[in-house]
């Protein structure tokens, strides 16, 4: 699976987490706080250089 794809499947499962967080407030909550955490996980994996060669 490469990066678009990933990426893609990223964010239909957030959208599946925000639709489940909708209809309980309690369950929102930590829905939110996954989301949080999910994003700071991606944004960690984005800065890193994967191979590319900096100058």
């Amino acid at each position: 699976m490469g990066a678009k794809a990933t990426e893609e499947k990223f964010q239909e499962y957030i959208q599946h987490l925000r639709e489940i967080s909708l209809n309980d407030k309690s369950s929102g909550e930590k829905v939110e706080n996954i989301l949080s955490l999910l994003e700071k996980i991606k944004n960690f994996f984005e800065g890193i250089s994967w191979g590319k060669t900096t100058s």
